[in-house]
């Protein structure tokens, strides 16, 4: 059989030590630090929501660039704690502790599991500390997380 219009490219994410991570799906976790559901004016601890970003929503480390890989579960443990930062031209946007987290890793998968079935590939995204805000190009972004590493990128 032949496809009717151009299959897309599965994104790809490196694997720190090796390989890479095809990307099925993007599930995000809102408003899972209870600073970042205060300042969006909700209540800590309410029933989780998802919303979900395309797989080409992705952007993997370019060679030269520092960060971007992803870790195996083998080398980190279940990240429970931690320092999570952003900088937005070398000025402290977010800051936070993974302990910050209303729903920890095993509860968000537990609640995302009820509504839709996981599948490898599949990225969960946990949440956000308080203080997002829009960026734009030309700003240069370091994030960092305690036990995985950081990531330093220029807005284009």
């Amino acid at each position: 059989m032949t496809d009717v219009i151009t299959v897309p490219v599965v994104p790809r994410v490196p694997v720190h030590g090796g390989g890479e991570f095809p990307v099925h799906r993007i599930y995000c976790v809102g408003r899972n630090y209870a600073e970042h559901a205060a300042e969006m004016g909700h209540d800590a601890r309410e029933s989780p929501f998802f919303f979900l970003k395309p797989a080409d929503a992705v952007l993997p480390v370019r060679e030269g660039e520092e960060g971007g890989t992803i870790h195996r579960i083998e080398e980190t443990g279940e990240l429970a704690t931690g320092a999570i930062t952003l900088e937005v031209d070398g000025t402290p946007r977010q800051r936070g502790d993974l302990s910050d987290m209303i729903w920890n890793v095993r509860e968000t998968i537990a609640w995302l599991s009820r509504a839709w079935t996981l599948r490898p590939g599949d990225l969960v995204f946990t949440g956000t500390p308080a203080g997002v805000g829009a960026v734009t190009r030309g700003q240069r972004l370091h994030g960092r997380i305690a036990g995985v590493g950081e990531l330093r990128l220029a807005l284009r």
